[in-house]
């Protein structure tokens, strides 16, 4: 009986001990399985970021350099003399690149040319000289990007590319090229959207610019609007060298989402991606729940062989 009793406080006594250890190492294995669940969602977050930046900014490279080969062609050929090598040169640029139309506005006259073989002067009210892709070209006297817009004459939400048609230095029209909204979301966004995660592009002031859904182009959301107001309180959110870029924002449901930012070439929008901040959660609670179960199992296990134990090395002293 007092064997008995010696063994129950040895076991007591280790189990103790033992537990005492258990939650010291629990901890700190916690925490260092947080750290790498934390990590490990940040870099793949990266990468979604990186790889769907990658994709717009060759998109938004290769719209630029076809509207610019354009004119160029343009200015160095006799297009100019010819309506039908003028609608031939725009339907082509259009079916290569992917445009969703492209246009060619005349200095002298006003006249507008486009990619569905139709043609428009002063006359019948449109002047495509006073569009913004238009005045934007001129002025630099270089390639322009507008800000995404509403286009009356394309009915859709795009971005206009255009670039001026240069002739013995002299400006003698505009051609540009107009990329859907939409269209520009599903094919440089896809690779960013999983159950819990998104890539959108927003305007400085909060504005969706691409998006998935394309009910949410061209409008303000609680999401972009918090994200806008982060990235005008903190700059350095987007610096690419800085590794602690990643914020938190609440979307329209409430939902609180981790968000990283990139700019892009075009500096009145930035690219993010969102992840539900629950999914890094998640990941904290899943270490937590390994370690508590681990530690219950290793803790029963010792138990176990130190009464065996106990109880043999013991025995000899009982007889």
């Amino acid at each position: 009986m007092k064997i008995n009793s010696i063994v129950s406080k040895v076991n007591i006594l280790v189990g103790l001990l033992f537990l005492i250890a258990i939650i010291l190492i629990g901890s700190v294995s916690y925490f260092q399985s947080k750290k790498s669940s934390f990590e490990y969602l940040r870099e793949n977050h990266n990468k979604v970021l990186f790889d769907v930046g990658y994709i717009f900014n060759t998109y938004e490279a290769d719209n630029k350099s076809s509207i610019k080969f354009l004119a160029e062609t343009i200015a160095k050929g006799k297009i100019l003399e010819n309506e039908q090598e003028i609608f031939d040169a725009l339907k082509l640029t259009k079916e290569f690149v992917g445009f969703d139309l492209v246009f060619l506005t005349t200095e002298n006259n006003g006249i507008t040319y486009d990619s569905n073989g139709d043609k428009r002067t002063i006359d019948s009210g449109f002047d495509g000289r006073t569009r913004p892709w238009y005045i934007g070209a001129k002025k630099n006297k270089d390639i322009y990007t507008s800000e995404p817009y509403r286009s009356q004459t394309a009915k859709l939400e795009g971005i206009a590319y255009s670039m001026p048609i240069i002739i013995k230095d002299k400006i003698v029209g505009v051609v540009a090229g107009i990329y859907s909204l939409n269209k520009y979301s599903s094919d440089t966004l896809e690779l960013g959207k999983t159950e819990n995660s998104f890539v959108a592009v927003y305007s400085k002031d909060g504005t969706t610019m691409l998006h998935q859904d394309p009910q949410a182009i061209l409008k303000k959301t609680e999401l972009g609007k918090n994200i806008a107001q982060a990235l005008s309180e903190n700059p350095e959110l987007l610096d690419t060298e800085n590794i602690d870029t990643l914020f938190y924002a609440k979307d329209d449901k409430g939902v609180l989402q981790a968000v990283l930012c990139d700019a892009t070439p075009n500096p009145n929008i930035n690219i993010c991606a969102m992840v539900e901040n629950s999914t890094y959660v998640k990941a904290s609670n899943l270490a937590l729940k390994t370690q508590i179960i681990v530690g219950i199992i290793v803790l029963v296990v010792v138990l176990i062989l130190v009464k065996i134990f106990a109880s043999y090395l013991l025995g000899p002293i009982s007889t």
